[in-house]
């Protein structure tokens, strides 16, 4: 829901990038009706890179045959989706802060 104007938002799709300078990213959406911008967060080259990585492991994981190997492959998703969120929260804290 915005919380402007009270309207539904379909975030499936509707994302935008707006290159913030630095290799920096920010993906957002905005509401149709009244244009207010909600960010979904940022990324870097850093991020990104991390991001590939772990759609390169759900590929994986989709081939993997035996159980100790989707118990390995699974392990391996949890762990990089936690340093990729580490990473994400830490850019943000970073760009939103306010200046001194």
């Amino acid at each position: 829901m915005c919380d402007q104007c009270g309207i539904s938002l379909f975030i499936q799709g509707n994302s935008k990038i707006e290159k913030l300078g630095d290799g920096v990213k920010r993906h957002y959406i905005k509401c149709p009706r009244c244009l207010t911008e909600y960010t979904s967060y940022f990324t870097n080259e850093v991020i990104r890179r991390k991001q590939s990585r772990l759609r390169k492991l759900f590929v994986v994981l989709r081939s993997a045959r035996s159980e100790k190997l989707l118990e390995m492959y699974k392990k391996k998703i949890k762990e990089a989706q936690m340093d990729c969120q580490k990473d994400m929260d830490q850019l943000r804290r970073e760009i939103e802060a306010p200046l001194p």
